[in-house]
């Protein structure tokens, strides 16, 4: 089944930055918010992440059928995987991998095909160095969806690392991982390529 993505600017207006992104899927989440507080006690760097990826996004790039953002929907899902590693007694370092790479690995398959399109003919792709709602903030939000030929997971994953990784998650994961480039690492588990 593929994602159809829409831009809704409304959305983005109204939740725009990460601090108001994690407030409205606090609010909207209800039931995710013990599952939020589990991954803080595990992982108390895992919030800047998933703040990162908020930003990465935006809540303006909205799933269509379920209309709802394809970050929260990637939240949702990060945050049961990791439910699921702790009941399976996974080790410390692995259980924040999965998280990280189902975090990437739910939104992913939407997001390697599509531009996105300002109307000064600006373009982000799903690897470009600044965050969605950093870029739309800059060039406004009536932004518009296409397909394009689809970029390679390696360069998502840099591209959102580079930000979402803080020091002492990147430390502990080169550590368990036993190698200085996490992408591979976090691929190896399970990557479509």
């Amino acid at each position: 089944m593929t994602t159809t993505l829409l831009w809704d600017g409304n959305r983005f207006d109204q939740a725009s930055g990460p601090e108001a992104a994690f407030k409205t899927f606090r609010q909207q989440h209800q039931t995710q918010i013990c599952l939020l507080q589990q991954l803080k006690l595990d992982w108390p760097d895992a919030e800047y992440s998933l703040r990162v990826f908020f930003e990465y996004l935006s809540v303006g790039l909205v799933d269509s059928e379920a209309n709802l953002p394809l970050a929260y929907s990637a939240a949702r899902d990060a945050l049961n995987a990791h439910r699921q590693a702790i009941s399976d007694l996974r080790i410390d370092p692995l259980r924040m991998i999965i998280f990280l790479r189902v975090l990437l690995q739910s939104a992913m398959p939407a997001l390697v095909g599509v531009k996105i399109t300002a109307p000064d003919g600006a373009v982000w792709r799903a690897n470009h160095a600044v965050g969605l709602a950093e870029w739309a903030k800059e060039h406004g939000s009536q932004l518009t969806i296409s397909h394009d030929e689809p970029l390679t997971y390696s360069e998502v994953y840099s591209a959102f690392m580079s930000q979402a990784l803080t020091c002492a998650q990147g430390t502990v994961i080169k550590r368990y991982c036993k190698t200085f480039d996490i992408v591979p690492a976090l691929k190896a588990i399970d990557d479509p390529d």
